[in-house]
């Protein structure tokens, strides 16, 4: 029954004298009540004080949407099927936490809190005393749950744009004529960690997802010897052995969106995607689709220690492995569609890497090696008035970024030809690579760099000389930026 439907049956001509609809119906006269006598003068006896109040119940109950809510005001509006809207409050909801675009549930009304009374003016009605999750739509919240997770760890609790702190939702400007507005909209790419720029479509089926992460084995050994000591060759996914696929529709306002969002999950291994049938960034990147990919916590312990400031809850750190895992992801599916134009990196500025050059640096195979070169992008830039070439992205590894003086010797002029930036990019990548190996220490002043080293595939490094180095200056460390200027050579 609808919320307006409802009220209309409250109404006292719809009821008896003491408006209650638990009372059994007066025959107008007896002749009518006699041959109702008579109808049920051979049945048995029936208990009709329980299913009066029991369809009655069933009958008040109200289905709606949550339209919005605030988290730090722990107020909320649902809006019902034909259109009424109740306030409600987080103590009211039935053990679920609110979330917009979850289906619930209103079990009960009453007026609304002074509070709500006093923010909303006259524009607020009833107020929802018990809310509970839909009936049958228990897997849809715990999906819409834990992307509200993920959102929660990478943009932290609360956060609502340009909206005041603690605004009810009722007392936001309007955006549009008779819709209560929801606030500044989020970015929908602000939880990704990388896009994968596509040009065909994929199918909104389980089975064909997980099959194009994890393709079938490559041909079997010629040998029995070889068969036997690798008898699952090698597999596409990495990690990913047969990952399990749980594909989550998108839905608004009750309506299916283009698209879809996936939960992988293979061991201990976990990753979110969600994928548009549609350019990413308009025409930017090319492609026609778009896959973002993610995983559920901040990405390196100086992000977390951001979090932790603003949450009450401990964040989740990202170790290596999430690295490691969104690689092997962005890898097969980039393996898959050769027309693919390439990757965005939204964690590194939003650098673009081209397909060709974001295979070289991941591999053509997954490995224990850290593909590190591939989530970071370097750029010219000042620091304090200098120029450095300067990195980004390399907090998903949980490291700082670096910042290589352009100038020759520490205290020089910085040097504009391409051959100093091709230095500066070459004393980045060995550093990174040191840290990742703990061969740099937190407490060391100077690094030794080789003059010659080359990238090779899979991100790594080639020394032509190891003996013949450069010192560089760790002139700077804290927790977000190492700086390194070249220390001058002895007479």
């Amino acid at each position: 029954m609808g919320f307006l439907s409802w009220l209309r049956s409250l109404w006292p001509s719809q009821t008896n004298g003491a408006g209650s609809q638990d009372d059994v119906p007066v025959a107008a006269d007896g002749d009518a009540g006699q041959s109702d006598q008579a109808s049920t003068a051979d049945k048995p006896p029936v208990d009709r004080t329980q299913e009066p109040r029991a369809a009655a119940a069933a009958a008040r109950i109200l289905y709606g949407t949550i339209e919005d809510y605030d988290a730090l005001s722990q107020t909320g509006l649902v809006t019902l099927a034909d259109g009424a809207t109740l306030g409600f409050g987080k103590e009211d909801c039935d053990d679920f936490t609110p979330l917009i675009g979850v289906r619930v549930a209103v079990h009960g009304t009453r007026l609304p809190p002074d509070s709500a009374l006093h923010d909303a003016a006259d524009r607020l009605g009833l107020w929802a005393c018990r809310v509970t999750v839909w009936p049958g739509s228990e897997s849809e919240y715990a999906a819409r749950l834990r992307i509200h997770q993920v959102e929660r760890a990478l943009r932290g609790a609360g956060e609502r744009g340009e909206s005041a702190p603690g605004e009810p939702p009722w007392a936001r400007g309007k955006n549009r004529p008779g819709r209560k507005p929801s606030g500044p909209g989020r970015p929908k790419d602000a939880f990704f960690v990388l896009t994968l720029v596509l040009e065909q479509k994929l199918a909104q089926d389980a089975a064909a997802l997980s099959a194009l992460i994890d393709p079938p084995s490559a041909p079997q050994a010629h040998t029995t010897a070889e068969a036997a000591a690798d008898p699952e060759p090698a597999r596409r996914g990495g990690v990913w052995r047969r990952p399990s696929v749980r594909i989550i529709p998108l839905i608004r306002n009750q309506q299916n969106e283009p698209g879809f969002s996936a939960e992988l999950q293979s061991g201990p291994h976990r990753a979110f995607l969600l994928y548009r049938p549609q350019p990413y960034g308009g025409e930017g990147y090319g492609g026609h689709t778009h896959v973002g990919l993610f995983v559920g916590g901040p990405h390196s312990p100086r992000v977390a220690a951001q979090l932790s400031q603003r949450n009450d809850q401990a964040p989740v750190a990202v170790t290596h492995d999430a690295a490691r895992v969104l690689a092997d992801l962005a890898r097969a599916f980039l393996l898959a569609q050769p027309d693919a134009p390439g990757v965005v990196l939204n964690r590194a500025g939003k650098a673009f890497k081209p397909r060709d050059i974001a295979l070289s640096q991941l591999g053509d195979e997954p490995n224990e090696h850290l593909p590190f070169v591939f989530w970071m992008d370097w750029n010219r830039g000042e620091r304090a008035g200098r120029p450095f070439l300067v990195s980004s992205g390399l907090e998903i590894v949980s490291l700082p970024d670096l910042a290589v003086s352009l100038a020759t010797v520490a205290g020089a002029e910085p040097a504009a030809d391409d051959a100093a930036e091709a230095r500066a990019r070459d004393v980045m990548l060995y550093v990174c690579d040191a840290l990742l190996r703990g061969a740099v220490r937190t407490d060391q002043s100077t690094v030794a760099v080789p003059r010659t080293i080359r990238l090779l595939p899979g991100s790594r490094l080639e020394i032509v000389t190891p003996s013949d180095c450069e010192t560089y200056i760790l002139s700077a460390q804290d927790a977000d930026w190492i700086e390194l200027s070249r220390a001058a050579e002895p007479e």
